[in-house]
């Protein structure tokens, strides 16, 4: 078996990763975070260098992780059981907080809210 053969056989997106994702509040803040970070990158040199020294080290930081996850994650069954348990979890926050499936306007959280220099 390869050293990262977990990394490869879980590569498809995880069920809970794909329902947190269409939370619309969720997903307008994951898109916002990323517009910052890719202007803050192409800013100029020096940003665009400490972030991808930063995004470099994650990447290693979470391939160092995943053979020390790896026992903890067969014990329970497996990353399927995982993503199953957050799925759940996900399931009860969406019964008792309903308002997080809501578009970000109904929430009250839209752009005037929520700002950053590229909003107009």
């Amino acid at each position: 078996m390869a050293p990262n053969a977990d990394i490869i056989r879980y590569s498809p997106t995880p069920a809970f990763t794909a329902r947190m994702l269409a939370l619309p509040v969720l997903s307008e803040a994951v898109n916002r975070a990323l517009d910052v970070f890719d202007s803050s990158r192409n800013r100029n040199d020096a940003m665009g260098a400490a972030l991808r020294a930063a995004e470099a080290s994650m990447r290693v930081a979470a391939s160092g992780a995943m053979p020390l996850a790896t026992p903890i994650v067969n014990t329970v069954g497996g990353w399927s059981v995982i993503d199953e348990w957050a799925c759940r979890g996900l399931d009860r926050v969406v019964q008792a907080a309903p308002i997080i499936k809501k578009p970000t306007e109904e929430v009250g959280l839209g752009k005037k809210h929520c700002r950053y220099e590229n909003d107009q």
